[in-house]
């Protein structure tokens, strides 16, 4: 049994035939692809996300029956112009408030600078704010919620 064992080891060493050069390519390639793609993995892993969260910096107030939302700081995406109306989100008690030159005193061109309000005396809803009462203020920036708090309205 041994002898047979032993005679066939050895033919198999004999045998100088290998691998069919259409199957070594096709194992050559598909070795590179498998390493190319790990490679890839492992590098793309060390880039960010691409774009980071907008970072601007809102005072809200709420004095003589109005909400006073302040831009104190552009982030990241502020543009030169400040932000778009449609970049702009405020809600107050989770309703969001339709930005006009009523509401908004952002100018002409319905776009937020540094150091321009946002003033209004009524809620998302169009309901007159009431003096002493708190409010529920959110704003978001280019998806980013910037600002996140409850507000009492003086009178």
């Amino acid at each position: 049994m041994t002898k047979k064992i032993g005679q066939k080891i050895r033919k198999i060493w004999k045998d100088k035939t290998g691998v069919s050069p259409i199957i070594s390519v096709i194992l050559m390639v598909a070795i590179t692809v498998v390493l190319a793609a790990t490679i890839w993995a492992w590098v793309s892993g060390f880039g960010g996300s691409g774009s980071e969260p907008e970072s601007a910096a809102v005072v809200c107030k709420g004095v003589n029956g109005q909400l006073r939302i302040i831009l104190a700081e552009g982030g990241e995406g502020y543009p030169d112009t400040g932000y778009e109306n449609a970049n702009i989100a405020v809600y107050v008690n989770g309703t969001k408030l339709t930005l006009t030159n009523s509401t908004a005193h952002l100018g002409l061109d319905l776009c937020w600078s540094v150091g321009e309000s946002i003033i209004t005396n009524v809620d998302g809803a169009g309901t007159d704010l009431d003096p002493g009462e708190e409010y529920a203020v959110t704003v978001n920036i280019m998806d980013t919620v910037v600002f996140d708090k409850d507000i009492r309205v003086t009178g």
